[in-house]
């Protein structure tokens, strides 16, 4: 019986334990690195956070650097305005005909002038020293301080819409008052006078394509003559400024304004004349119970009575009753009524002038400045919380200045002029050998910075031995030679004026036999007693040997245009040395 063995055999395949092992490998190095990454960021977070501790801290110092900049100027700013402001009240105090100087009165006006002056400055556009120059101009046209301050107000909102400076329209307004005859005795009549005039003056200006300005130049030639003959302000500002929106201002229109009514009021021969042609006399424009003239009740019966002529005939009419001078300006008048009527309209209706210029005030440039002159008003207030310890130092500094001696001073500089004079005057004969000498050691230091230079490669290529080295040495001593043989003068000069100056000196020459030799006196000798110069530089080349044997001497002349070249020893030839001085 047969045996047979069974055997079974199971094989297990395993597909997991390399994934997870290949798994577990990359999740280590996914793990190394996320590490490395994020220890990477944690450091590029910490140099930002240092880069911007450090940026912030140097930003901070700039900003507060520029920020004391900033109000570093600002506060000389402040100081410097706050100076012009005091100097400009003072002046305008002097002024005021109701104030003595020195007095307790004077001190209080004083105040409340520079209180008023930087009110105004503090809610407009102008500052406090602009209005302070305002108030100067009101003082300089006999306004007491009273009045002057009464008026500011009125002229700021006329310089507003005018668009001028307020100096400028005070000082055009306080003219206008007296020549338009409203400069009352009264105060409060005079204040009232000047803020009806400044109103219209402002709206007239608005109104019209005319500047203040030219208003002025015109109403103060004729206004005096037009209010004489009893015209109306508002009128005659009307047609003032109807005139300048037809291009008839300035002097013209003065003239063109004040021709027509003399004209109209003196009533000559020639006037009646033509006044008789349209049917029309003078009465007809008088007020009779006034006895004033109205310019255009006029110029409207002028024109109803002209209305049907033809224009040259209406253009003789005008011509021969207002004269050549005065026709142009009066045929405007009469074509411009609708427009004088609608100005005075507006005047008579009390158009406020500070609504216009409340209006204008709101607008952005304008806002600017107004921010601009309350910033400087608040630097006024830190500047006057020093002023007085300032005054007060200014004045001692300017007693120790006036009491300062100069004598002592004055005496030290003229005692060390005359100590450099005597100095002078000792060192005044050396002075040129001073100079040669100063000259020549700064030529001597060169050659001798330049000698240590070449003998310290001599010395590198004497240790080192290349063969290289010693030819760059070699070449610099070269170099070196041929240096000092070019400014061979100037160094021997040098040492030849060191040795007189020491008291050492002599000349000596070299005689030859039939021949020619070098002497270091100076002088080229020959046996027979001719001399001939010789070269600085050739003066190292003597020899003082009395018979050469052997070589070649060279001899030239100074110029270099001849020269002898012999061998010593040939026949005839000998070189003697022959002392003539002290070497």
């Amino acid at each position: 019986m047969s045996r047979y063995s069974i055997e079974a055999v199971f094989k297990a395949v395993d597909q997991m334990s390399r994934p997870l092992k290949k798994m577990t490998t990359q999740n280590r190095r996914f793990t190394r690195a996320i590490s490395r990454d994020f220890a990477k960021a944690q450091r590029s977070v910490d140099n930002f956070g240092r880069n911007l501790n450090r940026n912030i801290g140097r930003a901070a110092s700039r900003i507060a650097a520029a920020g004391f900049l900033v109000i570093g100027a600002g506060v000389a700013f402040a100081t410097r305005e706050f100076i012009n402001f005091d100097q400009v009240i003072v002046g305008a105090t002097s002024r005021f005909k109701d104030l003595e100087l020195g007095t307790e009165k004077t001190a209080i006006a004083m105040s409340e002038l520079k209180r008023t002056a930087r009110e105004t400055a503090k809610v407009t556009q102008f500052t406090a020293v602009e209005a302070a120059a305002g108030l100067n101009f009101f003082a300089k046209a006999g306004f007491t301080s009273a009045e002057a301050m009464a008026a500011l107000k009125a002229q700021v909102d006329l310089a507003t819409v005018a668009e001028l400076d307020l100096a400028t329209t005070s000082d055009i307004t306080s003219d206008l008052l007296g020549a338009l005859g409203l400069n009352a005795a009264d105060s409060a009549t005079k204040i009232d006078n000047l803020a009806k005039l400044s109103n219209s003056l402002g709206v007239a200006a608005n109104m019209a394509n005319v500047t203040l300005t030219d208003i002025f130049e015109t109403l103060k030639i004729a206004g005096p003559i037009a209010t004489a003959a009893g015209e109306d302000m508002d009128t005659l500002i009307a047609i003032t400024a109807s005139l300048g929106s037809a291009g008839i201002k300035g002097s013209m229109g003065a003239t063109a304004i004040k021709n027509a009514y003399l004209n109209l009021a003196t009533n000559a021969p020639a006037v009646q004349k033509a006044l008789e042609r349209i049917g029309l006399a003078q009465s007809d424009f008088v007020d009779q119970e006034t006895g004033t003239l109205d310019m255009v009740k006029a110029m409207k019966l002028l024109g109803d009575a002209t209305k049907g002529m033809g224009k040259v005939e209406q253009l003789a009419v005008f011509e021969q009753i207002f004269g050549k001078r005065a026709v142009a300006g009066a045929v405007n008048i009469s074509k411009s009524l609708s427009e004088i009527e609608l100005i005075t309209q507006a005047l008579a209706a009390d158009k406020n002038i500070a609504d216009i210029a409340d209006q204008i005030r709101t607008g952005l440039g304008m806002q600017v400045k107004i921010l601009k002159s309350g910033l400087l008003e608040l630097g006024f207030q830190f500047v006057e919380a020093f002023e007085k310890d300032g005054r007060g130092a200014l004045s001692n500094l300017i007693m120790a200045v006036q009491n300062f001696d100069m004598k002592p001073v004055i005496a030290g500089v003229k005692t060390a002029i005359k100590f450099i004079g005597t100095l002078f005057k000792i060192i005044k004969p050396f002075l040129p050998l001073i100079l040669s000498i100063v000259a020549a050691w700064k030529l001597y230091k060169i050659t001798m910075i330049a000698a240590a230079a070449i003998q310290a490669l001599m010395n590198i290529a004497m240790t080192a031995n290349p063969i290289g080295l010693i030819i760059t040495a070699v070449g610099a001593l070269i170099g070196l030679t041929i240096i000092l043989m070019k400014h061979w003068e100037a160094i021997w000069g040098f040492f030849k004026k060191v040795g007189a100056a020491l008291g050492f000196g002599g000349e000596g020459t070299v005689a030859g036999d039939g021949g020619t030799g070098l002497g270091i006196g100076g002088a080229l000798e020959t046996r027979g007693g001719a001399e001939a110069p010789i070269s600085p530089s050739e003066r190292g080349a003597f020899i003082r040997e009395e018979r050469i044997s052997r070589g070649e001497v060279t001899i030239r002349d100074e110029a270099g245009r001849a020269e002898i070249t012999k061998s010593p020893s040939g026949p005839g030839f000998t070189l003697a040395l022959e002392r003539t001085g002290t070497f």
